[in-house]
């Protein structure tokens, strides 16, 4: 199911965007510490509620752009008043938008020549 971006709540009277696309990803994977190489962990480590440090990191990259002067402990506040639970239905929703599971891209197929990029020597 595509959900519509940006994801917003409504949060003590405010209305929050939360946003989770590819700038915000490879900034919170370097803030979290994971390796380029570690993708799928890194994504994995983002629904483990339990990690409350991890929790809160996120949300902060996730409402930065709509609120360039957060702080962490904002991005804290506004998990606490939004309460765990609602907190990953925001953050799957996002990433749902963010790295949707049929992509649109078409990829080159095992086996299938690469199309050429300019005269082949003789």
């Amino acid at each position: 199911m595509a959900y519509p971006h940006p994801v917003t709540r409504e949060v003590d009277g405010k209305r929050l965007e939360f946003r989770l696309g590819n700038n915000e990803l490879i900034e919170l994977q370097g803030a979290s510490g994971f390796a380029d190489s570690d993708f799928e962990k890194f994504l994995s480590s983002l629904d483990d509620a339990r990690n409350l440090k991890q929790v809160r990191l996120t949300a902060y990259h996730a409402l930065k752009r709509q609120q360039p002067d957060l702080q962490l402990e904002d991005a804290g506040d506004i998990v606490t008043s939004l309460g765990l639970e609602e907190w990953v239905k925001v953050l799957r929703e996002t990433l749902a938008w963010a790295l949707p599971k049929e992509s649109k891209v078409k990829t080159r197929q095992e086996g299938t020549p690469r199309p050429s990029v300019g005269p082949t020597p003789s």
